[in-house]
């Protein structure tokens, strides 16, 4: 088997993130092609319900992997909190802009940039609480999202996400959407940092791992004896979502750094789509944008399959080429560009 070759500008990357990334923006872009499925649960139990657990596996699992990012940036020598918060501000206020810029292609797609943006920033300050606090902090926030979430939506009736008024589209954004909030995603991105400051321990990730694999469990049984998420962001979603994010995070840290060659070069492609995701997550949107057609399209299965394929295939291929010929994306050198010299660049994930 052939070595996997090295990419340009990689620096020190730690493969077990990049993996973990890479298999978010492939969640995200199948969740995303789901939408010109022709199965639903009563065509097809089997594929619609692993449709879904991919789609909700996506974004908690994205901001876990932001926040383990955010973790290794604070354990560079000689970044001082104040420049790591300056940079991840204007980091998460540049995911934000890019976000909006996406909302104007009109697509079916609820995208998360602007979420995962106030999730930055906001995040970057708590990250900097003494470790004791922080795990403290962070089982506080899984524990209150779903009740924040209730108690927002029974107070704020009348408001109107996505299409109204700026400050409507910011309560979306923290709380209101019925997709991605902040509230729900804060607790992943923390525990991403929690995971990174402890220097991805052994006996963390196996403890991490087993709590993933309890919540899953209890999820399924819950929806076996008939309990149904009623909305986004409850209980039962955050157990569902804490069993998948946990649970893959966990393994593939946990796994990535005794794979042999062989599945090693097998993984490369996904490893490649994790270091550039900003750029991946953008192309294929646009693409979408750009197959999106008529609805009487969308109910082909043929269509499905070819156009669903075609944006996975074209995302992470192109990933991959530009991971082994470029190394850094485009949007992820621009935001290097942008906010280099709020703390020195390094060792990241």
């Amino acid at each position: 088997m052939l070595p996997v070759p090295a990419p340009r500008d990689q620096g020190d990357r730690v493969l077990g993130v990049d993996l973990t990334r890479g298999v978010a923006i492939i969640a995200m872009v199948i969740a995303h092609v789901r939408v010109w499925s022709p199965y639903s649960s009563e065509d097809d139990l089997v594929i619609s319900s692993v449709l879904a657990q991919v789609n909700n596996l996506a974004s908690p699992l994205f901001a876990l992997v932001m926040g383990i990012s955010v973790g290794l940036v604070s354990l560079r020598p000689g970044v001082t909190p104040a420049a790591a918060i300056r940079r991840d501000v204007v980091r998460g206020l540049l995911l934000i802009a890019t976000g909006l810029a996406l909302n104007q292609l009109g697509t079916f797609i609820a995208i998360v940039l602007q979420h995962l943006g106030v999730t930055l920033i906001v995040g970057t300050v708590l990250a900097r609480l003494r470790l004791p606090v922080l795990t403290i902090v962070t089982a506080a926030t899984f524990l209150a999202a779903p009740l924040v979430n209730a108690a927002a939506r029974a107070a704020l009736p009348g408001v109107q996400t996505y299409r109204g008024a700026p400050w409507e589209q910011v309560l979306e954004w923290i709380v209101l959407s019925p997709y991605y909030r902040l509230t729900n995603l804060l607790p992943f991105f923390l525990l991403g940092v929690v995971m990174a400051v402890r220097h991805f321990e052994r006996r963390l990730l196996v403890a991490l791992l087993a709590v993933g694999a309890t919540s899953y469990l209890a999820f399924v049984a819950l929806r076996l004896a008939g309990f149904e998420v009623q909305t986004s962001g409850s209980y039962l979603d955050t157990l569902s979502d804490v069993g998948l994010a946990v649970t893959t995070a966990s393994a593939l840290i946990l796994l990535a750094p005794h794979l042999p060659a062989a599945p090693r070069a097998i993984l490369a492609p996904v490893v490649a789509v994790g270091t550039v995701s900003l750029s991946a997550y953008v192309f294929h949107v646009v693409l979408i944008d750009v197959l999106t057609v008529d609805d009487a399209r969308r109910d082909s299965a043929i269509h499905w399959a070819v156009a669903g394929g075609l944006v996975l295939a074209a995302t992470v291929g192109l990933g991959w080429v530009w991971w082994r010929v470029v190394g850094v994306g485009p949007l992820e050198r621009l935001l290097a560009a942008v906010t280099g010299r709020l703390v020195p660049e390094g060792r990241s994930g």
